[in-house]
């Protein structure tokens, strides 16, 4: 009979450090599970970073051409900037994005009404968007550098 309990005592024993080693193994997994969704979080974030810094770029470019050519802009530079007004909804918020659309197409009307002969009502709707396009980089640009700034 103590044979029988060595036994069993022996097999408790063993099936208590087996549960023992299985709960550190399993403690170990989440913690690198842990470690391993915390880093693949900052590289989406990272990702996703270099993609809104493209959107910032392209406008910054814009804006140049803008403070350089003024109401003479080349509509073949004002439309690069195209797709990253288009894209902006993927990475920002509705009203940056809403904005940098606008933006584009305030550019786009001033580079169309630099190709044609500009009557006296043309001159006016083409200083008007000048003065929308000025504001509109104002408020933008401090928004996206806000957005960009990594912490």
């Amino acid at each position: 009979m103590i044979e029988a309990d060595a036994i069993a005592a022996n097999a408790l024993a063993v099936s208590i450090k087996s549960a023992i080693f299985s709960i550190s193994v399993s403690i170990l997994s989440a913690v690198f599970a842990f470690y391993t969704w915390r880093e693949t979080k900052r590289a989406n974030a990272l990702n996703s970073h270099a993609d809104q810094k493209a959107v910032h770029d392209a406008f910054f470019e814009l804006k140049m051409h803008m403070q350089l050519n003024g109401v003479f802009a080349k509509k073949e530079d004002v439309a690069k900037f195209y797709y990253p007004a288009r894209n902006a909804k993927l990475y920002f918020s509705k009203k940056i994005a809403a904005d940098l659309e606008k933006y584009f197409d305030i550019c786009l009307s001033v580079a169309d009404a630099a190709t044609v002969e500009r009557s006296k009502e043309t001159q006016d709707k083409v200083a008007q968007w000048m003065e929308q396009e000025r504001h509109l980089s104002r408020t933008i640009e401090p928004q996206l550098v806000k957005k960009l700034t990594l912490s």
